[in-house]
């Protein structure tokens, strides 16, 4: 058996779960073990550090029930540990922990509609692949992820971008209400009529709060046929590109089509530039006008554009997992010359390293516009800090990937570079924006804090309420804490 140097605490903390939850825990040797490490169909680990983390054992609850016993034994050991939903946090210790505990809820991976169809039940380790297997025969759609094979826990928690996102907000906005085992062990619902300030805290708070077991979303009668896919272009492309980005953002800004939406996303191998863009009309109308000088784009090198299902088009945005990975985001006014000006500076930044062994770049354009963020104050609020925006913005995601653990040092150091610069150009340029995406934001970011003062202290009331003994702040090392 792989020898784990567990942390303090751990390895009894691991005995007494063995006794209490039996089958549920595993051990590195174990075929379960392993399973949930590298996974099958997609269902790994994201990134591959997080697949090389080895917990000391890992439990894998069948119920509610059982997660309210794990974390009371955790917590009586002190015992550190990581909690996963769909390993989509590519960083060490975000949803895997060396030589603690890892709480895999996988299994928590219900979906039930409601009688009436107006509340889907989704349990944290369904993947959106799941939710949308049985909701787009029936016309019916809720705020979820773009990408097939992500959890559901931690991309809502997180704030959860959604191709449905201008009609109805983040991902987060359409959770009607949360089941939570907190620190102490108890079971309560979080929503606008019990326990309302933790509803908002969850919505963008993350893992500062408790354990997350099953979320219960709005859920939208919605067209069976969507139209879009991907379309690949080259690299001579990009200033069109950009001004294409700027016209859409105002445009959808305004809301004069709810129902478009696009990411326009630039790679770098080392090779080549190319650009993919994604396009989505989730009412099934094809090349709608709003889209217009994305789709006239000339020298379209591919695509995949058809009307199909909205599961169909998340697993054609799936991109490639198993890399050594390193992301971060920025925020800034939408505005073509600085987003052509980040462009550059990536290029420029990371130039030197394209020779290195499976390396690649992207920058994923990304736009978040005054009417998505409206959305938010319509379903309870959140803690994102973007309800009262004005303005039309773009939210970029860097992604950085390798093959050899040898370049980690120098990749991980450049990603944090381009971001510092980037931060700087953007506030000299006057379009900086502070908010941080929680579910693309490097290690080093402050993502609470990017949420405003009002906000921040919000969420660090609202966890000293529901965990006065800073389990989550202590115990949980992994993301992002509020107590930084």
């Amino acid at each position: 058996m792989t020898q784990v140097v567990s942390l303090p605490g751990c390895s009894s903390a691991c005995n007494k779960l063995s006794s209490t939850l039996r089958s549920e825990v595993s051990y590195p040797g174990d075929l379960v073990y392993q399973a949930e490490l590298n996974g099958t169909n997609s269902y790994g680990y994201y990134s591959q550090q997080e697949i090389e983390v080895l917990s000391t054992c890992r439990v894998t609850p069948n119920t509610t029930q059982d997660v309210a016993r794990a974390l009371t034994i955790l917590i009586s050991e002190e015992c550190e540990f990581a909690v996963r939903s769909g390993g989509h946090g590519i960083f060490v210790g975000f949803a895997n922990i060396e030589g603690g505990v890892t709480i895999d809820l996988s299994v928590l991976n219900q979906v039930t509609i409601s009688a009436n169809n107006t509340i889907t039940s989704v349990g944290p380790g369904a993947r959106w692949r799941d939710v949308y297997t049985k909701l787009d025969p029936l016309g019916l759609a809720v705020t979820g992820a773009r990408v097939d094979t992500l959890g559901v826990g931690g991309f809502t928690l997180g704030g959860g971008i959604s191709w449905l996102a201008p009609r109805y907000g983040f991902g987060c906005d359409g959770v009607q209400n949360f089941e939570i085992v907190l620190a102490s062990g108890a079971i309560v619902n979080a929503n606008q009529n019990q326990s309302s300030d933790l509803y908002k805290a969850l919505k963008g708070g993350s893992n500062n709060f408790g354990i997350v077991t099953r979320l219960d979303f709005f859920t939208h009668p919605n067209s069976i046929n969507y139209w879009g896919g991907m379309v690949i272009y080259p690299g001579n492309t990009t200033q069109q590109q950009l001004q294409a980005l700027q016209y859409f953002t105002t445009a959808s800004g305004t809301g004069i089509d709810p129902y478009s939406t696009v990411e326009n996303i630039y790679i770098y191998t080392g090779g080549e530039n190319i650009i993919v863009n994604i396009y989505i009309n989730s009412n099934g109308a094809a090349f709608p006008s709003i889209l217009d000088n994305f789709t006239s784009i000339p020298y379209n090198m591919s695509d995949t554009l058809s009307t199909t299902s909205l599961l169909n088009l998340t697993i054609q945005a799936a991109p490639p997992n198993d890399a050594r990975t390193y992301w971060g985001t920025a925020t800034w006014r939408n505005n073509a010359s600085f987003t052509a000006q980040v462009i550059n500076l990536a290029n420029a930044t990371f130039q030197p390293y394209s020779n290195l062994t499976g390396f690649s770049t992207t920058l994923a354009m990304e736009p978040i516009t005054r009417e998505m963020t409206a959305r938010s104050s319509l379903y309870g609020g959140d803690s994102l800090g973007l309800q009262n925006n004005t303005e039309d913005l773009i939210l970029v995601q860097l992604g950085v990937t390798w093959a050899d653990l040898g370049d980690d040092a120098v990749l991980e150091a450049a990603a944090q570079t381009f971001l510092k610069q980037l931060e700087a150009q953007a506030k000299a340029a006057g379009v900086h924006y502070p908010f941080k995406y929680a579910n693309y934001a490097a290690p080093s970011q402050k993502v609470f804090q990017s949420y405003g003062k009002a906000n921040y202290a919000n969420l660090q009331k609202v966890a000293k309420k529901y965990d006065p003994y800073a389990v989550f702040q202590r115990l949980v090392p992994g993301g992002f804490k509020l107590s930084e």
